[in-house]
């Protein structure tokens, strides 16, 4: 996730994204009569898309890593949640 919003990044680096996916992307995808669904974050400062859910309403979020930090990848071994 990048740093400061928690927002998706793919491709490039942290600093410097080609391309993000943000709290209010996802929540502009929900069709119309349709309850929020659960969005498990596995990324870095994932914790802001919490705060947003919890604040501004939206999809219901269990994130990996709280606003402030990164979320944490074993080497040859992935993420642990």
């Amino acid at each position: 996730g990048q740093r400061g919003t928690g927002n998706w990044c793919f491709e490039g680096t942290e600093d410097n994204p080609q391309g993000t996916l943000s709290f209010e992307d996802i929540k502009s995808l929900q069709p119309a009569g349709v309850k929020w669904p659960w969005l498990i974050i596995d990324c870095c400062f994932a914790g802001h898309w919490a705060n947003l859910a919890r604040n501004v309403g939206g999809p219901l979020v269990l994130a990996a890593a709280p606003y402030y930090m990164t979320a944490l990848d074993y080497r040859g071994a992935g993420g642990d949640f």
